[in-house]
Parts: C-alpha cells; sequence; structure tokens
C-alpha cells in the first residue's frame, strides 16, 4: 500500500479518490454548501399567522382588527411560498435522505396552505356575521319601540331607551353592538338593569326617538350606531323598523342633519 507523509505528494485527481471521498481538510475537497432555511422561515411565519388569527377573534371590528388581519393573510401567503421555494430548493437528486427532505418541504407547504386558509376563514367571516348581528339587535329595538308607541295614549315613541327595556319584553344584550367593546347592562331587577343601561359601556347605540309617534315615516330615524363598526359602515333603524347600512361620509350627513334637529334628514343634505 502507498504511503504518503505530505499532503503535496498526493497524486492527482485521476489517481486516487474523488473529492467528495476525501476527509475534511485535505486539499481540493469541498464541503456541501448549506441550503438557505427556507422552511425554518415559512415555520415561524405560519406560527405568526395562528396567533394572528387567535387575537383577531378577540379583537373588535375595527382598524385594529383589519391591520391584524391583514398581517395574518400576508404570513400566511410568505409561509406558502417560502415552503414552496424551500422544496425546489433541494437538491434533485436520486438519493434517499435528499427526496425525503424535498417532500417533507412540500408536505409543510400543504400544512402551511391549510393554516392561511383556516386563519382567512374567521376573519372573512367575522365582519359580515357581525354586521348582521348589529342590524338584528337595531331592529328588535325598534319592534319593542313600535310596541311601547302602540300601548301609549299619544301613540308615541318613548322619550329614553331604558324605557323600551323596562315595559317590553327585551333583554340588555339586544342593546350591545357584538362588534363593540361594550357589555350588556346588569343588575339584580329589570329597574335596575334599565338604570345601568345608559352608563357607559353598556349602550352602543344613539336613540332619537324622543318626541316622535307612530304615524314616523320610513325615512324617520330611531336609532343608530355611536360610529361605525363594520368596515367604516354604520348601521341606522328608522321608524317603520327597516335597517339601513351607510359608509362614513354619508353617515356623517345623517348625523349632522339628526344633531340639527332635521329627522327625517333633508333628502338634498344626505345625498
Amino acid at each position: 500500500m502507498q504511503s504518503f507523509r505530505t499532503f503535496g505528494d498526493l497524486p492527482p485527481d485521476d489517481a486516487g479518490s474523488s473529492e467528495s471521498e476525501r476527509p475534511a481538510g485535505m486539499l481540493g475537497y469541498s464541503r456541501p454548501q448549506k441550503l438557505f432555511p427556507w422552511n425554518a422561515i415559512a415555520i415561524y411565519l405560519a406560527i405568526a399567522a395562528i396567533a394572528g388569527m387567535a387575537l383577531a377573534t378577540v379583537l373588535p371590528s375595527g382598524r385594529l382588527e383589519a391591520a391584524v388581519g391583514v398581517s395574518t393573510l400576508l404570513c400566511a401567503a410568505l409561509a406558502i411560498v417560502l415552503s414552496i421555494v424551500g422544496a425546489l430548493a433541494r437538491p434533485w437528486t436520486n438519493d434517499l435522505r435528499s427526496r425525503a427532505s424535498r417532500y417533507l418541504a412540500f408536505i409543510l407547504g400543504g400544512l402551511v396552505a391549510l393554516v392561511g386558509g383556516a386563519s382567512m376563514v374567521p376573519m372573512c367571516s367575522r365582519g359580515p356575521q357581525h354586521a348582521a348581528y348589529c342590524a338584528n339587535h337595531l331592529r328588535q329595538i325598534a319592534l319593542a319601540a313600535q310596541m311601547y308607541a302602540n300601548q301609549d295614549p299619544n301613540r308615541r315613541f318613548p322619550n329614553t331607551p331604558d324605557l323600551i327595556l323596562l315595559t317590553q319584553d327585551i333583554t340588555s344584550e339586544v342593546f350591545i353592538c357584538p362588534a363593540s367593546a361594550d357589555t350588556p347592562a346588569a343588575g339584580p331587577t329589570t329597574r335596575a338593569v334599565a338604570t345601568n343601561l345608559t352608563a357607559v359601556g353598556h349602550l352602543s347605540y344613539v336613540y332619537v326617538g324622543s318626541g316622535l309617534t307612530a304615524e314616523a315615516g320610513s325615512e324617520t330615524v330611531l336609532l343608530y350606531e355611536l360610529k361605525p363598526m363594520h368596515n367604516d359602515q354604520q348601521n341606522f333603524v328608522y321608524a317603520d323598523a327597516h335597517v339601513e347600512s351607510h359608509e362614513g361620509a354619508a353617515s356623517a350627513r345623517i348625523i349632522a342633519e339628526l344633531n340639527a334637529g332635521h329627522n327625517p334628514p333633508r333628502a338634498d343634505k344626505v345625498r
């Protein structure tokens, strides 16, 4: 067997073992190049998407929820892209280890896609659900106010919303918009609950039915939301119990008319 005392006595490449077979530290040997950690970054982004999805479910509707939702969707989308890039960046050889790593990367991409899709569902459905629940609450209040007016000798709507709660079959939960941070008024008796209704944080709507009668038309506003809560949309309920949703600028014009004493609002001022 031929022995070598120094690396300089090594035979040329075609006379000995290939470079891939030489031990580390010998001349001409090159270590395998490390791959960029695409999959690791994709996992972190998927975890961020899951965290954003959980956070979005507890936030009230508004700009903060929208910002969290957009960030969650971006994290999910980037995780999917990076997991695919990580799979494609794997060496395309017949080596069993390389093939297993590539298949695992593709599996990771599929799992990240599922996480991304799952994160989109609650955020895409939560806003419309809240808006629908809010509209239903306003409709229930308006119908209860109509019953109050029908029972009143002068057919007048109540002067304050707590009278609706005090005299009609309705609960304090109905006076809360699901998208708000408000909580239902509570108390040991119905009168105590009605008293607490007008306290801060227990009423999501502005009541403008004082002085109105049951003969008020469908253009007369009865209640409206304190502020836009549904993607810049604000709900209004009218004396005939129908609900309309208006965007920010239109809502501001209607509210300005109401504050100026014009109910129903003048048509030429709210267009």
